[in-house]
């Protein structure tokens, strides 16, 4: 009897044993791309966050990012609260395109529940898998939920890869694409 108790104890434990932990899943999803680009956030003299995208393959122009899997990972400079994170990714969200209040409430339900509070140098990753129209978000290497929802997920990501976002320059660079310059008028001596 005691020799089924441990065979069954061990039949039951071994799957679980075999399960990846939440870090081990984000080391494995990171494991796959390559480090594309860093930028530093920051507002006025404030140095806020600085972001880095991965992804499986170099970029040829912008819109390839939202059809292949990719992470984005921000890494904080200060401390930020949950409902500041959360009120301002509504905002962000917003200004590509108005949210319809269904969309606002549910949204925002979501990210209360997967956004932590943030310290310096707290980290946050979303992974992307437009395959699945999702997002995997993680808070220093553990998991902190999935949202699976394909319009939210390109959005969300467009916060900081759009066309339309705050700094598409730094989206660019994020990217490893190059970014316009604008011509610099040239002035003659006589000019002067």
């Amino acid at each position: 009897m005691r020799k089924l108790f441990i065979l069954l104890s061990l039949l039951l434990i071994a799957p679980l044993a075999a399960q990846a932990t939440p870090l081990q899943r984000w080391e494995q999803e990171l494991s796959a791309l390559t480090l594309r680009g860093k930028v530093q956030y920051s507002w006025l003299w404030m140095d806020l966050y600085h972001a880095e995208l991965w992804s499986k393959r170099p970029l040829q122009r912008r819109e390839e990012i939202f059809g292949m899997p990719h992470a984005l990972r921000l890494t904080y400079d200060r401390s930020f609260g949950k409902k500041l994170l959360v009120e301002t990714s509504l905002r962000l969200l917003n200004d590509q395109k108005l949210l319809t209040e269904e969309q606002n409430l549910a949204w925002g339900r979501d990210l209360e529940m997967i956004f932590p509070s943030v310290r310096d140098g707290d980290q946050v990753a979303a992974v992307y898998k437009p395959q699945h129209g999702s997002i995997h978000f993680f808070f220093n290497g553990q998991s902190r939920g999935v949202i699976k929802d394909a319009e939210f997920s390109r959005r969300f990501m467009a916060i900081w890869l759009g066309a339309d976002s705050m700094f598409p320059e730094k989206g660019l660079r994020l990217m490893g694409l190059a970014v316009p310059t604008s011509p610099v008028p040239y002035m003659n001596e006589s000019e002067e």
